[in-house]
């Protein structure tokens, strides 16, 4: 009789155990095959990798399901539901690894990252499929707009194969060269030191600063655009440096040169930008 229950529990454990291991095996089974990518951004100009650039993937193709290459029948694209997707990657700010889940109307193909201080990202187990690559940072890119918007086939695409790990190397563009000029006052007592603030991006070493003084007369009467160009730089300058270049050669009859000064260029950010402020000659009443 004793046996008899010593059988009956071993064989409901033996069921147990069993309908487990079914259970397991058809998870394992489900699991879509999944890899990683691991790579690295950096500057194409300089080639210095670039901290805190935003890195996405977008699934385009899965390869656990078959292409559809000529659907028989248009079908309407299905309302959005609510789903669920993972960021991975470095905090921003702290430069920790992280890993969260979120929800929202979003697709469940998409994948983000930020890098490190050296410029490197990782996504780990993610889905195999065929992606779509973008990245960018404060002022780089990985593709020019024009590019991006008009040319889509342009755009970068890797596959990621199962169980496997796929090195990227993200060569990002440079901003095009520019300058902005940062006038903390408007208004100078004599005693007081005079500083004009510059930021920007370029390849130089040392930016030339000028100080001009308006030509006046009494009996001649100053052009009204004279008037609104210096209202425009009263508190700085942040438009195209070129329209400034050109103001300064349009308005040149009216303007005396007082002070010039080549400036070595200080405080570049991993990216190249500077910002600076330079002191120039105290100016009398």
């Amino acid at each position: 009789m004793v046996w008899r229950k010593v059988a009956h529990i071993a064989l409901g454990c033996a069921l147990l155990i069993g309908f487990q291991l079914y259970g397991i095996a058809g998870l394992v089974q489900n699991e879509p095959p999944r890899g990683s990518v691991f790579g690295v951004a950096y500057s194409e100009r300089t080639l210095a990798p670039i901290p805190k650039t935003y890195v996405r993937l977008i699934q385009h193709e899965s390869t656990d399901q078959p292409r559809e290459d000529t659907p028989d029948a248009y079908s309407p694209p299905a309302e959005p539901t609510e789903m669920h997707t993972r960021a991975q990657g470095w905090d921003a700010q702290m430069y920790e690894w992280y890993e969260c889940g979120y929800a929202g109307f979003v697709d469940g193909r998409t994948w983000e990252a930020y890098t490190d201080a050296q410029g490197r990202f990782q996504l780990r187990g993610i889905p195999a499929g065929v992606y779509e690559v973008e990245a960018r940072s404060n002022w780089h890119d990985l593709y020019d707009e024009h590019v991006y918007y008009a040319f889509p086939e342009r755009r970068m695409r890797v596959v990621v194969r199962d169980g496997e790990r796929l090195d990227l190397n993200l060569a990002l563009k440079p901003p095009k060269p520019f300058l902005e000029l940062i006038h903390p006052q408007a208004v100078y007592y004599p005693d007081e030191p005079l500083r004009v603030g510059i930021r920007g991006y370029n390849d130089d070493e040392t930016i030339r600063l000028t100080l001009h003084r308006v030509r006046y007369q009494s009996q001649e009467a100053l052009p009204s655009g004279l008037y609104r160009f210096l209202n425009e730089v009263r508190y700085g300058w942040w438009r195209d440096d070129g329209q400034l270049g050109k103001a300064l050669e349009y308005y040149a009859t009216h303007l005396e040169s007082i002070w010039s000064h080549d400036a070595p260029i200080r405080g570049r950010d991993p990216e190249g930008v500077f910002t600076q402020y330079v002191d120039a000659p105290q100016q009398p009443e």
